[in-house]
C-alpha cells in the first residue's frame, strides 16, 4: 500500500512538473499560478505599434503651429516711404575743420642764457639755452668731457639726444641715456640753471 501511494505521488508530481514546464514556456509562471488558483488569466495586450498616433499627440497638437491654407493670400504690407535724396546744398557744405591746436603760453623770456658748468666726473658739461618766442629753440654745448677717446664717443652720442628731448619737452627734465648717465645728469643740471635765468 505504501508503494502504491508513493507511486501515485511520483506520478502526480511529474505530471505537475510537465504541466508547469509547458505553462511557463507558453504563458509564464504567472499564468500557471493563475490557473492553479482558479483566477481568470489576464487578457494579453496587443504588441505596441510605434507608428500609430498616441493619445499624447492630441495633447501636443495646440503647441504645433498649423501652416496656413495654400489658398490664403498674404496680407498686403504698407508701402515704404521714399527716402529723401540729400540736398545739393548739404553736399556742397564743407566739413568743419578741427580747431587749431592751442599753443602753450610763453614760459620763458627771449634771449640766450648760459648755465653753470656741472661735473660729469670725467669732465665738465656746460650748455647755453636759446629762447625765442617764449620757447626753447636750441641748446649749445660749450663744454663736455673730451680728454679721453671713450668720453668723446659718449658725448658725441648722448648730447644730440639730450638736446632733442629738451626742446621737445621745453624743460630740462629729460630722460637719462643708458651708458651716459653721468654726462646726462651734468647736462640736465647745466640746462636747468640756464632756463632758471630765462624765467
Amino acid at each position: 500500500m505504501r508503494k502504491l501511494v508513493l507511486s501515485l505521488g511520483v506520478i502526480g508530481a511529474s505530471g505537475l512538473y510537465v504541466a508547469t514546464a509547458a505553462m511557463s514556456e507558453e504563458h509564464g509562471v504567472q499564468a500557471l499560478f493563475d490557473r492553479l488558483s482558479f483566477r481568470p488569466a489576464p487578457q494579453r495586450q496587443p504588441p505596441l505599434d510605434l507608428d500609430a498616433p498616441s493619445p499624447a499627440d492630441d495633447l501636443l497638437a495646440p503647441l504645433v503651429p498649423t501652416p496656413p491654407p495654400a489658398s490664403a493670400a498674404p496680407a498686403p504690407s504698407a508701402p515704404l516711404a521714399p527716402v529723401p535724396a540729400p540736398s545739393r546744398a548739404a553736399a556742397l557744405t564743407p566739413a568743419l575743420a578741427p580747431p587749431p591746436a592751442v599753443q602753450p603760453a610763453a614760459q620763458y623770456r627771449d634771449g640766450t642764457y648760459t648755465g653753470r658748468a656741472a661735473d660729469a666726473y670725467y669732465g665738465l658739461v656746460q650748455v647755453r639755452a636759446h629762447v625765442l618766442g617764449g620757447r626753447l629753440t636750441a641748446v649749445d654745448v660749450l663744454e663736455y668731457p673730451s680728454d679721453r677717446h671713450v668720453s668723446r664717443e659718449i658725448s658725441s652720442y648722448v648730447l644730440p639726444i639730450l638736446q632733442t628731448e629738451a626742446i621737445a619737452a621745453q624743460d630740462a627734465a629729460v630722460d637719462l641715456v643708458t651708458g651716459a648717465t653721468l654726462t646726462a645728469i651734468a647736462y640736465i643740471r647745466s640746462l636747468n640753471t640756464a632756463l632758471g635765468q630765462a624765467q
